[in-house]
């Protein structure tokens, strides 16, 4: 039986396309094996920037931070590789990623010095982990007992720090320093009453003026920070320092520096507003109280040091905790209910 022209034109067409379909595969397959080091450190990148992603998104530094050295790590290998094989002649891009380790290896080792510590801070109580003699310090969420943490990280939960954990050398100077996150609902016209961040004085009846050195207060109804000093002479009113407008739904850090006669209060690193004292400020050997008739929001990094920090080492410190807490996965409701 003889074929038609057009079934042997089809034939032909059917075998050519068979023949490009195959040159293509075969094209594709070359191609592969020409750069099979590209195609395994893709197929390798794709895991490790997910790995990269995950860390950096849930602010775990230290995972997004092995994710990228291990990326470098394996485009190094494979380079060499390809190198030693003959399969590229550019020495200096091998150079230029092994510097680059070393690079974000001094970086990230540098960023870890950095780093706060549970040793800096003050560590807190409230009346349960008191008894269990469980010391919470309010700088790691991310670490340690959360449950304990949170509760005492809250404006309204009571807690305080033992002054047997502070130094005892009082003498005329110290340095307090914390980072707040405060709910505009402190500041509703129905709220009539000041509420506490936190204090140093044992003596809970007397105003807020008296035998408390330092206090922090929040005002009713309008949006202001009051901090006071008790001094041994002169009008109370005259021994604070009151900051309008604060920040509201951030974190912001608030440091207080009193040296003799002076008070100063820094916002975020920087000198926010200062003044010169009646008296000589009483310094209390108490412990710090906070969430007594406390405020809504959230009290983190409290720290205290008995002498006064100058203006660089407070925007050392202020430095180095936001890009802790920038770090840490905070996230909690940034409002409670107001008791």
């Amino acid at each position: 039986m003889s074929m038609s022209n057009y079934e042997m034109s089809s034939m032909r067409g059917q075998n050519n396309n068979n023949n490009n379909s195959n040159s293509s595969l075969e094209g594709v397959v070359d191609w592969i094996s020409d750069h099979k080091f590209l195609v395994i450190a893709v197929l390798s990148i794709i895991p490790i920037l997910v790995f990269i992603i995950i860390g950096f998104k849930n602010n775990h530094y230290i995972l997004g931070s092995i994710g990228i050295s291990f990326a470098i790590t394996l485009f190094i290998l494979l380079y060499a590789v390809a190198y030693k094989t003959g399969k590229t002649s550019h020495l200096f891009l091998l150079i230029f990623l092994l510097v680059l380790q070393f690079g974000f290896i001094i970086f990230f080792l540098t960023q870890i010095k950095k780093s706060v510590t549970n040793d800096m801070y003050l560590n807190f109580y409230n009346k349960i982990t008191f008894a269990k003699k469980e010391a919470t310090p309010l700088s790691f969420y991310d670490m340690g007992n959360k449950e304990n943490t949170l509760e005492l990280m809250k404006g309204t939960s009571y807690g305080f720090a033992l002054k047997e954990d502070m130094p005892i050398d009082l003498g005329t100077e110290g340095t307090y320093s914390f980072w707040l996150k405060v709910c505009p609902d402190n500041f509703n016209k129905g709220n009539a009453i000041w509420r506490t961040v936190w204090y140093r004085g044992d003596i809970e009846t007397e105003s807020m003026y008296q035998k408390k050195t330092p206090g922090v207060y929040l005002a009713p109804n309008t949006n202001k920070m009051i901090i006071t000093v008790s001094c041994d002479a002169g009008i109370d009113e005259a021994n604070a320092i009151t900051l309008d407008d604060i920040p509201l739904n951030i974190w912001f850090c608030v440091t207080l520096v009193i040296e003799g006669r002076s008070l100063e209060c820094y916002i975020n690193g920087l000198l926010e507003k200062s003044i010169s004292l009646t008296g000589a400020p009483l310094m209390m050997n108490s412990n710090l109280i906070k969430g007594k008739n406390g405020f809504n929001g959230l009290l983190a990094f409290f720290r205290y040091n008995s002498a006064a920090l100058d203006s660089n080492e407070i925007m050392g410190i202020f430095e180095r905790e936001k890009a802790t807490i920038e770090r840490m996965n905070y996230d909690l409701e940034t409002c409670f209910e107001v008791k």
